[in-house]
């Protein structure tokens, strides 16, 4: 059994695998890393069992965000090169869809076509938004 301890800044997490040690070759103690995969709150913990982890230059930690989207793929599509190209395409025609709620909701703030795509990249604080957006 291989594990490791995240620090997300406001919660840990503890990653794990079985039968897969050779993980952990992949990791190095500050390293910048997403993971991906299905959350359990277990002992008041949050644990994750066999994730999929990403290796990032710390360069880029912002440009993720700190939720990631997930697309249906196809043989040969990789979710990274997915999102890429979604986000790609949301940077470059985010202006010319009309967004549904009324500039006047907004106060200035960004599109909810961006909202959508790449949430907490944008707006880190998107529950007030949310909040807002459904009249709390």
């Amino acid at each position: 059994m291989a594990s490791v301890v995240i620090d997300s800044g406001d919660e840990f997490l503890k990653a794990t695998w079985f039968n897969q040690s050779w993980v952990l070759g992949k990791v190095r103690h500050g390293d910048a890393v997403l993971f991906s995969g299905k959350p359990k709150r277990r002992a008041g913990r949050w644990e994750m069992t066999h994730p999929r982890i990403q290796v990032i230059d710390a360069d880029d930690l912002e440009a993720h965000g700190g939720l990631l989207p997930k697309y249906p793929l196809t043989d040969g599509v990789t979710m990274e090169v997915m999102r890429r190209v979604t986000r790609d395409a949301a940077d470059r025609f985010v202006e010319h869809v009309e967004d549904p709620i009324p500039e006047a909701w907004w106060d200035g703030l960004v599109s909810s076509v961006s909202m959508r795509r790449w949430p907490e990249c944008i707006v880190p604080n998107r529950s007030t938004i949310t909040s807002r957006r459904v009249g709390g």
